[in-house]
């Protein structure tokens, strides 16, 4: 409201439907309906009197008949939208506004060219005073009537005044034309009146707007200050500990475990991710409320972060039974620009509650980009369930116009408190979230059964984001795998979609077998024709046992011996040995669902010999030279806290660097003093002495000696509102939030690190 109030300024304002208050514009609106209720009966009236009166009934009979016809239709018309507010206003306030706008104008089409009929016809007559008192009358009211509408009040006023002035300026009687120049002279005077009531009435509600939040300021500024210092401070004393959990949990990972204990590290690495998302959104839901969220957009392969998040939580919705696909267009731009963290955030919070409360079937994600412009679109991100959601009425206030500000009570905090999170993050990044009902029918039959799925409901979000796109990699795979034939069968529609759409996007021939028996059917057809298909996909979804039947009838059967196999599953049933024997056959591949792009064209680059096409700049490259190279960086690490010393120590060893570590500022001093180093990691907070001022004064002894710049990355838990730019403004050259990951230290480490040549590695 502030900057509705600022903008106000302009003359040229025009309120946005996002900057008011909508209550405020239902309250207009809802007023300019229960005057448009004796407005039109009213008009009524007047047509009436002025054309009985003044003669023109008896004139020209059929003409005015006509009128009074359009009259009573437009009438009626606004009547309708009037009395009819509530209903047509709940299902759209953009509707009820355009259908009470075009009443308005069709009203004064009508009376304008009706004004200048009665003055042709009937001159300066008794008709002609009544009709213009009327004009003048109705005019000059609307001036203070439906303060949303300026510019259709204007055009109103336009119509309604322009064909009787043209008469009369164009009659050739001074006397005529005298009163055409004083109506224009009003009519421009009328024009301005509308604005500048316009303007006065938004600046009022600014003006109280701006009071009721200062005075709620004044009221909560203290408790809500108080509540983000607490937060803080645990988000502090939370992290620290976590960030030592997460780190060994990645250590062990690339240790050697037994299934036992692999089983027992993804339940920990898990949970500890969980506990992670969630002490993100404690924090993110109060820097939404007081409008301190800052983000970080940089570019990132948008269909990665989409693919890794299904990987993700494929495993979890298995685990529940549960079917999850999808379907990711192919023309998804490579790379986006925006929050990454915040946009994956986002997409994993509603996958979470999808598959918390879907009851059974399949989750299915679907994801588009609508292109704006060559570099700007919309990115539209759904999921949709078969389960019962969290209801109607939650969703309403969830989603609702007061923003889910009802929800803090203790049952729906329970149940809602991530999609609010989601809410404020989608908003604050200028796009929308949606939620609904939704009742289309698919069904799948496979081997003598039908399977009905209905997605009941769905959840998503829309986001404008700037895109570069780059589509030069499918060019060189549909130039090797064009024309090629593949069948599917057994699979659920979400999972037949998206193989449908990837493998289409490489002019993959594809058809889909509704049974088992007729895919098998369907292969030997086509061998007899010798037109051979290349591949059958089966999906051991729809029912195991038939599945792998048809994948045996396949291998053994000498007319197919070409036509390749890809059994899919989950990652129970790819594990199974049934599954693992039959994957031994050269000809037999096994892929985890969900599937996407990076899954299948592995498979495709096995099945074909295309491993060079695979995208290699999404893999870093360990080469043993790189390997080599790290021997030779020195890095400082200054940590007071034992447990992460250790976890940053044991990430460094594991890369390879050489690393020093030191627990006190003052020794952190003497061994630069002492030796030189390539990069210096630290905390903000060493034995409760402030980082940045020792790293102010690093930097001016650089500038004083005139010696290189010393890289500084800070590695800390402090996430409080603006601490970024305190590190970046007192000479830290980055910033890693706890818990790191092995992968995001390296990348700052690889950015960071300068190029050491052959004559420094050999001294």
């Amino acid at each position: 409201m502030h900057n509705l109030y600022s903008s106000m300024k302009n003359t040229s304002f025009k309120p946005s439907l996002k900057a008011v208050d909508p209550k405020v514009l239902r309250r207009v609106d809802a007023a300019a309906a229960r005057n448009t209720v004796a407005a039109s009966l009213a008009s009524l009236i007047v047509f009436a009197v002025v054309a009985f009166s003044s003669g023109l009934y008896q004139a020209m009979e059929s003409l005015v008949m006509s009128y009074g016809v359009a009259m009573l239709f437009v009438a009626a018309l606004r009547l309708f939208v009037s009395l009819r507010f509530r209903a047509i206003y709940s299902a759209g306030p953009q509707r009820w506004r355009q259908w009470f706008a075009a009443g308005l104008l069709c009203h004064a089409v009508l009376w304008g060219s009706f004004s200048a009929l009665v003055v042709v016809l009937n001159g300066m007559g008794y008709g002609f005073v009544l009709v213009v008192l009327y004009i003048l009358g109705v005019a000059t009211a609307l001036a203070g009537a439906w303060m949303w509408g300026l510019a259709y009040r204007q055009l109103y006023l336009f119509i309604m005044l322009t064909p009787m002035a043209c008469v009369l300026l164009l009659s050739g009687e001074w006397q005529l034309q005298v009163l055409g120049l004083v109506l224009v002279f009003y009519g421009l005077y009328l024009g301005r009146l509308y604005k500048n009531f316009y303007l006065t009435f938004w600046h009022a509600v600014a003006r109280q707007k701006r009071h009721e939040l200062q005075s709620t300021h004044q009221h909560d500024s203290l408790d809500k200050s108080t509540q983000l210092q607490i937060l803080s401070r645990v988000s502090q004393d939370l992290r620290s500990p976590l960030n030592s959990i997460l780190g060994m949990l990645e250590l062990l990972h690339d240790t050697e475990l037994d299934n036992e204990q692999k089983e027992y590290h993804l339940v920990a690495a898990q949970s500890g991710r969980l506990m992670l998302m969630q002490l993100n959104n404690v924090l993110d839901y109060s820097q939404i409320m007081l409008g301190h969220i800052v983000f970080a957009p940089d570019d990132f392969v948008l269909r990665a972060q989409l693919e890794q998040s299904l990987d993700a939580y494929g495993s979890i919705a298995q685990r529940q039974g549960l079917e999850l696909s999808g379907v990711l267009d192919s023309r998804l731009p490579r790379r986006v620009r925006g929050d990454q963290q915040r946009i994956v955030q986002v997409i994993n919070g509603l996958l979470s509650h999808a598959i918390k409360y879907a009851d059974e079937g399949e989750v299915r994600v679907d994801v588009s980009f609508d292109e704006d412009s060559y570099q700007d679109g919309i990115l539209q991100f759904t999921v949709s369930t078969q389960g019962e959601g969290i209801g109607d009425k939650q969703i309403d206030k969830l989603f609702g116009q007061d923003g889910g500000s009802d929800l803090l009570d203790g049952t729906s905090i329970r149940t809602s408190f991530n999609l609010l999170v989601c809410r404020g993050l989608i908003d604050a990044m200028g796009g929308s979230i949606f939620a609904g009902s939704l009742a289309p029918t698919i069904s799948f039959e496979h081997q003598e059964e039908v399977v009905k799925q209905e997605y009941n409901n769905q959840i998503g979000f829309r986001l404008p984001l700037p895109a570069r796109p780059d589509m030069t990699e499918r060019s060189e795979w549909r130039r090797f795998l064009r024309g090629k034939h593949f069948i599917l069968v057994g699979m659920a529609e979400g999972t037949k979609d998206s193989l449908a759409m990837e493998l289409h996007s490489l002019d993959i021939d594809t058809q889909v077998a509704v049974q088992y028996d007729d895919a098998l059917q369907q292969l030997r057809d086509a061998a007899r024709e010798d037109n051979h298909r290349d591949m059958v996909v089966i999906d051991l979804w729809a029912h195991k046992q038939h599945a792998l039947r048809l994948c045996d009838s396949i291998l053994d059967d000498p007319s197919l011996q070409g036509c390749k196999v890809l059994l899919l599953g989950s990652t129970e049933q790819v594990g199974l040995e049934t599954v693992l024997q039959r994957a031994e056959y050269d000809a037999v591949q096994v892929l985890a669902k969900p599937v996407h792009r990076s899954g299948i064209r592995r498979v495709l680059a096995t099945s074909y010999g295309l491993q060079s096409l695979l995208a290699e700049d999404d893999d870093f490259d360990e080469s043993s030279e790189r390997k080599r190279a790290r021997k030779h960086y020195r890095l400082l690490l200054i940590e007071d806290n034992e447990a992460d010393q250790a976890v940053t120590k044991s990430m460094l060893n594991r890369l390879g660097y050489q690393i020093k570590t030191v627990a006190d500022l003052n020794k952190a001093q003497e061994v630069l003093t002492k030796e030189p180093m390539h990069l210096v990691l630290t905390e903000l907070f060493i034995q409760s002495r402030s980082v940045l001022e020792w790293v102010r004064e690093l930097r001016l002894a650089e500038e004083e000696s005139q010696a290189n710049r010393l890289p500084i990355v800070a590695l800390t838990a402090d996430t409080t509102e603006g601490i970024q730019p305190k590190c970046l403004a007192a000479g830290l050259d980055d910033y890693l939030s706890k818990p790191i990951t092995l992968d995001e230290l390296d990348g700052a480490l690889r950015y960071w690190l300068p190029t050491i040549t052959e004559q420094q590695r050999e001294k």
